[in-house]
């Protein structure tokens, strides 16, 4: 059975909606921490440092409130010999 160029057109242009619909978009969230003596501190979120030292939370502290908020622990990447890593988190991107 042939398919009219039309009725072709119209259906790849529907899949073509569909595919752009279905496709999540995400955001990104990354922790730095630093972890010398054993404390693991948070010290920046996205490259911005905490301001108040001493309102930083533990990182188990910090992980948790993200996970509220609707973000996921996706990655860690660590460098031991620098005494530094990141927790990698992500979350849907809200659509506007």
């Amino acid at each position: 059975m042939l398919i009219p160029e039309r009725s072709l057109l119209a259906f790849q242009l529907t899949l073509s909606n569909a595919r752009r619909i279905a496709v999540k978009k995400w955001e990104y969230l990354f922790v730095r921490f630093d972890y010398f003596a054993g404390d693991l501190r948070p010290k920046s979120v996205n490259e911005k440092d905490f301001r108040d030292k001493q309102d930083i939370p533990p990182l188990h502290e910090l992980s948790n409130q993200l996970g509220q908020e609707g973000w996921e622990l996706t990655g860690v990447n660590s460098h031991p010999g620098y005494g530094y890593g990141f927790l990698i988190f992500k979350r849907p991107k809200e659509s506007l």
